[in-house]
């Protein structure tokens, strides 16, 4: 019970402002979550960064700030974050309905204006991570479960992962740092380059596809077979697949 009004505090706080005008806006609050929990997160323009700690919990830090080409001053208090759920999920997703829909125009098209929403979070090795973000960056360190993460504008980074990932995103690089593989993962993007670094020992079977890429390979015995655009690659043997697919894009895997 003091958790959840400890929670319900914090987001009133923030919902009532910290300052007028351009002043960033913050919100810390602490959410409860089980160790083989789901965090999720929804937002559009930003950046997503998130360790873990040793802790049945999840602490959300985030920044409300002006964006640089134009929205109006009180689009940032009109901007909220809202936290629900606990236990078995935790959901977090920024809040943009009261914020007017405004488009600025720069000669080669329109973008539409929204305040920047910076997320810092902690939360279980262990739990399961579910991340999507229009015009964010994302970047994770010391996760353990599953991750999936989609972004349309913006690079996604994940380091020391040791479990499966499903990322995608349409513009951005992308760069996992395997600590073990032994789950099945999928990479995809339209224009970025992919880079996946794999310890020495690491058993899977690769299948990549992209209309201009070719495998490049740093340290890993890996044999490419090739037929048209899709490469097909055994490490050690075989095992979970590591899917990946671009359209424009390089793909780099690195020994650890």
């Amino acid at each position: 019970m003091r958790t959840r009004l400890s929670t319900a505090l914090s987001v009133a706080l923030f919902a009532a402002g910290l300052a007028h005008g351009a002043q960033p806006r913050e919100l810390h609050t602490v959410t409860p979550i089980d160790a083989a929990g789901r965090l999720s997160i929804e937002s559009h323009n930003g950046t997503v960064s998130i360790s873990t700690w040793n802790q049945s919990n999840v602490a959300i830090d985030a920044r409300i700030e002006r964006a640089d080409y134009g929205d109006d001053p009180e689009d940032i208090e009109k901007t909220n974050v809202i936290v629900s759920g606990g236990g078995s999920e935790v959901r977090v997703r920024s809040d943009y309905s009261a914020v007017p829909t405004r488009s600025f125009w720069f000669g080669f098209g329109s973008m539409h204006s929204l305040p920047l929403v910076h997320y810092t979070i902690r939360m279980p090795a262990t739990a399961r991570l579910s991340v999507s973000v229009h015009n964010s960056t994302v970047k994770a360190d010391g996760l353990r479960n599953d991750v999936e993460i989609e972004t349309h504008n913006g690079g996604i980074d994940l380091t020391n992962l040791g479990g499966g990932a499903n990322v995608e995103t349409h513009n951005g690089s992308i760069r996992l740092d395997f600590s073990h593989y032994s789950a099945p993962s999928r990479v995809q993007t339209h224009n970025g380059s992919i880079t996946v670094n794999l310890p020495a020992d690491a058993r899977l079977s690769l299948t990549a596809s992209g209309h201009s890429m070719v495998p490049t390979m740093s340290q890993l015995p890996m044999s490419i077979q090739s037929t048209g655009s899709d490469f097909h690659a055994a490490l050690n043997g075989g095992g979970p697949e590591l899917r990946v697919t671009t359209h424009n894009g390089s793909l780099l895997l690195n020994r650890r």
